[in-house]
């Protein structure tokens, strides 16, 4: 097919488009020296990304202490107000609303180790024990220059103890990096509703040395929901 051949810097290209003074000599800077995806966020949770440093710090409390899920008194958090204000559904009813409820996922996260896809059914938002839990999430605002996307939290316990975790970044953050074995747990739990588990083994492990594939025919092939 024909187009232009100055899409990005001609006469009502992408660079006109965006800026009144364009300056190509910044896109082209140290071309083939700098490269941004290193610098790319992967989510590994089915949710806003807000409320991920509170998964996160939900998920480190539950592995690294004997919590009864009963003997929670009360969940505090402190978040940022940009993080807040972009998942701050206090009582979600549907899964679409559970995603960008802080509230919700600290109580699945805390009581079921993980928010996949599966965890923003409307029927598990409403699940009757989530619900409990998460009436009990208290969340505190403080300035955006202090957490930005990240999160600190305390666990009061009915007997008086307390659990704390910090962070200033989600998993997931160029600062914060995922594990290849983590971003491919991930992918597993979403690519098994297409294709098969065979197929989905072996696109992870085509895709971890995607460049001694020869043929990417081969490679497509097992993305097919038939094969």
């Amino acid at each position: 097919f024909e187009c232009s051949k100055e899409i990005i810097e001609g006469e009502h290209g992408f660079m006109e488009l965006f800026s009144d003074n364009p300056d190509t000599g910044s896109m082209l800077d140290k071309l083939g020296e700098h490269y941004f995806l290193p610098t790319v966020t992967f989510k590994p949770y089915a949710s806003c990304g807000g409320t991920h440093s509170t998964i996160d710090l939900m998920k480190e409390l539950r592995e690294k202490e004997a919590i009864s899920i009963e003997d929670v008194k009360e969940i505090e958090l402190d978040v940022s107000k940009i993080a807040l204000d972009a998942a701050g559904k206090v009582e979600p009813k549907t899964g679409l609303e559970g995603k960008f409820s802080t509230y919700y996922c600290a109580a699945v996260a805390l009581a079921e180790g993980d928010a996949g896809i599966d965890k923003f059914t409307t029927s598990k938002v409403n699940d009757q024990s989530l619900v409990s839990l998460r009436k009990k999430v208290r969340i505190n605002v403080v300035p955006d220059s202090d957490l930005y996307f990240g999160a600190r939290a305390v666990i009061r316990m009915k007997d008086g103890t307390e659990f704390k975790a910090s962070t200033v970044a989600p998993k997931g953050d160029p600062t914060n990096p995922i594990s290849y074995e983590e971003l491919a747990e991930k992918f597993r739990g979403l690519a098994v509703n297409v294709i098969s588990e065979r197929n989905v083994d072996q696109l992870t492990n085509k895709i971890k040395t995607l460049e001694q594939v020869s043929d990417i025919d081969a490679l497509l092939d097992l993305c097919s929901p038939g094969k």
